[in-house]
């Protein structure tokens, strides 16, 4: 549901803070809301902050377009319409202040902020009980708001993750392991070499289930 009219009429941009469920790294760029296009708020703040009017944007089947100053700010879309955030670490990745030292910097220099010049600033209530929290490979609770400051990062620093074929998980990467497999067994032996050929693929798997599920 759309804000009331006076707040979308004066507001400077407006989008959306859906999720995929269960899948926090696939973030919706658009939303449908009767009728009108709601892109993600990461996606709205980035655009306001590139200072690129609404109009100038482009999309198309495979990524959202910025032609911002100095070259163009491009964001990856998959097939289903989202995009695969890169998540830098733990919310500690990201600077943050509560609301009490913000408050503190008017009175003392014990927390300047004039790191802050010139940056784009989310405020949100994180606490635990007060707002929404999703599961990362680095991050148990990870603000939901830090979804929309990963786009930006990904998108200033081009790091958006890109999936892998189904080609190449289901061809490549078996071939690749079959190949060390023979490797293997052709240094150290069918005894010796079937076991390393055995505890590599336990390690893959482990370290696919560990970081990218």
């Amino acid at each position: 549901q759309l804000p009331y009219r006076e707040l979308l009429q004066s507001a400077a941009g407006i989008g959306h803070l859906n999720t995929t469920e269960g899948f926090p790294s696939e973030l919706p760029l658009l939303f449908d809301a009767n009728g009108r296009a709601v892109p993600a708020f990461g996606l709205e703040v980035l655009r306001v902050f590139a200072g690129v009017d609404r109009s100038e944007v482009r999309l198309d089947d495979r990524e959202v377009s910025l032609p911002a100053s100095p070259g163009v700010i491009t964001v990856p879309m998959n097939g289903d319409g989202t995009t695969s955030l890169n998540f830098p670490g733990p919310l500690s990745s990201f600077r943050h202040y509560s609301c009490v030292e913000v408050l503190r910097s008017f009175s003392s220099d014990t927390a300047s902020l004039s790191a802050l010049k010139g940056k784009t600033v989310f405020v949100s209530v994180i606490g635990v009980g007060r707002g929404n929290f999703v599961r990362t490979p680095f991050d148990a609770q990870f603000p939901a708001v830090g979804l929309h400051a990963t786009l930006i990062d990904n998108a200033l620093e081009g790091r958006f993750l890109k999936r892998v074929s189904p080609f190449a998980g289901e061809v490549h990467i078996p071939l690749f392991l079959s190949c060390i497999l023979i490797l293997l067994v052709h240094r150290f032996g069918n005894a010796r070499g079937g076991v390393s050929g055995v505890l590599l693929g336990i390690l893959y798997v482990a370290s696919a289930q560990l970081w990218f599920v």
